[in-house]
């Protein structure tokens, strides 16, 4: 008896799946099930062809890589602020940046309405830290519209 082609992919997808839940640490394991989640169209209206959801899913995992590779090349004195389709902000800051100015980017992301809803923690002092802020609208898909940094002295 022989496989459809699209049940073949789909047994294929399934091994690798589990190959990669198991192969993950938790938190990865449950930012990328969450974002597997939200490519899921909700209703009819919003079917995506197949292309589209790879074109997607390409743009985002390549958008998620960009953003690791500029968080691992931040200096020490160094901060970068990435802005995203959606208006959310995010702040890295290097492990030598003061609080006085960390501080002064949480206050001015305050008075603009936006909220912090996501924040790393510095597990050690050579470690950078970043702050995730949201406005009120929000995007399952977001990418990153602009990417500045600047050196602090």
């Amino acid at each position: 008896m022989e496989n459809d082609i699209d049940i073949l992919a789909v047994e294929l997808a399934k091994s690798s799946m589990e190959d990669l839940k198991k192969g993950l640490p938790p938190k990865l394991r449950y930012k990328f099930m969450k974002w597997l989640k939200s490519m899921k169209p909700n209703s009819p209206d919003k079917q995506m062809d197949r292309r589209q959801v790879v074109e997607t899913a390409k743009k985002e995992i390549t958008d998620r890589i960009l953003e690791a590779m500029a968080r691992k090349s931040l200096a020490k004195n160094e901060v970068m602020a990435s802005a995203y389709n959606d208006g959310a902000i995010k702040f890295d800051f290097g492990s030598g940046v003061p609080e006085k100015i960390k501080k002064a980017a949480l206050t001015w992301a305050k008075k603009r309405g936006l909220n912090a809803v996501e924040a790393s923690l510095a597990k050690s002092e050579t470690n950078s830290t970043s702050v995730l802020f949201i406005g009120k609208e929000t995007n399952p898909i977001r990418s990153c519209m602009k990417r500045h940094k600047w050196t602090i002295s």
